[in-house]
């Protein structure tokens, strides 16, 4: 059986949509964090601005290449908060992952 977990923000109490946790149950939500540009606080419908292309693991920057283009705005899917590396899915490009460090928050 499968169970989706719910993360809401400790501040506000917002269901944090879009996104999963790996190790915390304590996430503030976009409205409620410290730095307005960090992608890793990001909900389903947040606008995102792809820079840095060539940053990340080799397989990151060629995927990255291949579909985004610098400067360029999308839509937040999804997002996975991990460990070490979190993933980002945009409405643009369904079902793919990209790695979070070649965005930042739009607003």
């Amino acid at each position: 059986m499968y169970w989706k977990r719910f993360s809401t923000c400790p501040i506000c109490g917002k269901v944090l949509d879009g996104i999963t946790l790996d190790y915390s149950w304590q996430w503030p939500c976009s409205k409620c964090a410290k730095d307005k540009t960090d992608v890793l606080h990001c909900e389903r419908g947040t606008k995102v601005k792809a820079i840095d292309l060539d940053a990340g693991f080799k397989y990151d920057s060629e995927q990255a290449h291949k579909f985004l283009t610098n400067g360029q705005i999308y839509e937040v899917d999804e997002l996975n908060v991990g460990g070490w590396i979190s993933h980002i899915c945009l409405k643009e490009f369904p079902g793919r992952k990209f790695n979070t460090i070649h965005f930042i928050r739009f607003e």
